[in-house]
């Protein structure tokens, strides 16, 4: 079995992952590990994912050392993630 991990710490993000992890988690074939970090904890919440957080793993931040720390401890397969960008409107 595959193992995917799954992450997003922005809302848009995590807005953009909650409908790939439900789809990858009717699949026999894969397992989806989501972690969520401060905002994306309310998105996948509110969409009914499950997730884990950082702490979960006995970590404080989500630093470079942390994350080696946690892919090293998941080891997937495949590591899906989502980002936004914050854009002001632009008035012309």
């Amino acid at each position: 079995m595959k193992k995917i991990l799954a992450t997003s710490w922005h809302p848009g993000g995590a807005n953009a992952i909650s409908p790939v992890i439900k789809s990858l988690r009717e699949k026999d074939d894969v397992e989806v590990v989501a972690i969520g970090y401060q905002y994306s904890e309310k998105v996948f919440e509110r969409d009914g994912v499950e997730y884990r957080k950082i702490s979960d793993y006995g970590l404080k931040d989500v630093a470079l050392d942390s994350m080696f720390e946690l892919l090293e401890m998941e080891s997937p397969d495949l590591i899906v993630t989502g980002t936004s960008v914050q854009v002001g409107i632009i008035e012309t």
